[in-house]
């Protein structure tokens, strides 16, 4: 399921193709459309942070869950991807915006506890890191071009030089310690519902 339809396009057309029989449905994660106690498991990949209410989606998984029934989240750690989030506040100056996306501001590994409080027991997270050492930037460019949506509608113009800004930045860092390295930090954590 996702809020946007334009994301399941690709996901559908494969499901036709290969005839997999997964039932896919455009909805909020906040007002899920199933009825109390429907699913063993709710997997909920790199969602939460990007909701305006976390708490409420939290609230209807549980509601959809079975008693006993297995939560699944993956969220980011607010220590991850330190470059590109020194790179964020140049990068909306100059593509004109006041604002930022800031996934992890909200929900993250370090909080996510308590966000799960009174509603899942049993919670374990599996802490998931890897380091990146890169000697050219393209990797990293490419990267943060592909989350580009999170930011809106940006003439095309004005994210070609956002990406500038950052393949400037990223080339002083090689120049300077011969190496881009950063770290992304994601945690799986799996609950059971109380």
């Amino acid at each position: 399921m996702d809020i946007a339809p334009g994301i399941l396009r690709q996901a559908n057309r494969i499901n036709r193709q290969e005839k997999l029989g997964i039932k896919f449905s455009v909805g909020d994660g906040r007002e899920l459309k199933f009825s109390d106690g429907r699913f063993d498991a709710v997997i909920v990949k790199h969602v939460l942070h990007n909701v305006d209410g976390p708490d409420r989606m939290l609230q209807e998984c549980h509601r959809v869950l079975k008693p006993g029934g297995k939560l699944a989240l993956v969220v980011t750690s607010k220590k991850s991807r330190l470059f590109q989030k020194r790179l964020k506040p140049r990068m909306a100056k100059l593509i004109g915006l006041d604002f930022f996306p800031e996934a992890e501001s909200t929900v993250n590994l370090e909080n996510i506890k308590s966000f799960m409080d009174g509603r899942f027991w049993n919670r374990k997270i599996i802490k998931l890191e890897s380091k990146v050492a890169l000697k050219k930037p393209e990797p990293y460019l490419d990267y943060i071009d592909s989350g580009r949506d999170f930011w809106g509608v940006i003439s095309d113009e004005r994210w070609q030089g956002a990406l500038e800004l950052c393949h400037h930045y990223f080339d002083k860092v090689i120049q300077s310690q011969g190496v881009i390295r950063d770290v992304s930090i994601q945690g799986v954590v799996i609950a059971t519902k109380k």
